[in-house]
């Protein structure tokens, strides 16, 4: 889901992409040019196509990846630790108390937002050591053995065995809902400009 890459000259820019720069712009001007689509534009069709409290919830945590910022965490931490009580009542699970599925909501969204790999750095490879003097390292040929490649930590390593199956609900339904939010806001911009 959150695979971040600079887009080629032939590769267009997505909606999530365009969102993530709305998000830190300054320049809120709203045009008149119909067929140009400011930052104004892009957050008011973030906020339409997140009316639903659920996709609310999963626009915020976007956000926060996308900005670093993680003021807001513990109230999406509690909405979601409602997401995992509705799942732990399901076919007679576990039931876990209002304090565990709020620390383990915290942890899963703490790694959603942040899941670079500590050891590759994000890259995929593992890093060979620094023989420059500006520290810069270079990557082997060797696929990262911390992340297996991917580049992010395993969920599993961030929550204990026995919560993997309900934290990984909570990534699912998370990124599900983002994909929903971020279509939706691609569809509506593109309405505007047909319109």
């Amino acid at each position: 889901m959150k695979t971040h890459h600079k887009p080629t000259d032939r590769e267009p820019i997505t909606a999530a992409e365009r969102y993530a720069r709305a998000t830190v712009s300054s320049d809120l001007t709203a045009y008149r040019a119909e067929d140009h689509r400011c930052d104004a534009d892009r957050l008011i069709a973030a906020g339409w196509a997140a009316q639903d409290p659920d996709r609310a919830l999963a626009l915020s945590a976007y956000r926060m990846a996308l900005t670093g910022d993680l003021q807001g965490l513990h109230d999406v931490a509690e909405r979601c630790a409602g997401w995992i009580n509705a799942w732990c009542q399901r076919k007679g699970r576990r039931v876990l108390t209002r304090s565990q599925r709020i620390e383990l909501a915290t942890q899963v969204l703490a790694w959603w937002v942040r899941p670079v790999c500590g050891y590759c750095e994000g890259r995929c490879f593992e890093l060979m050591p620094s023989e420059h003097e500006d520290g810069v390292r270079a990557l082997s040929g060797q696929y990262c053995q911390a992340c297996h490649g991917t580049g992010r930590r395993p969920l599993a390593r961030e929550v204990p065995a026995h919560l993997q199956q309900p934290a990984e609900y909570v990534e699912s339904r998370l990124n599900n809902l983002v994909l929903q939010v971020t279509g939706e806001m691609g569809r509506r911009l593109a309405a505007r400009v047909e319109a």
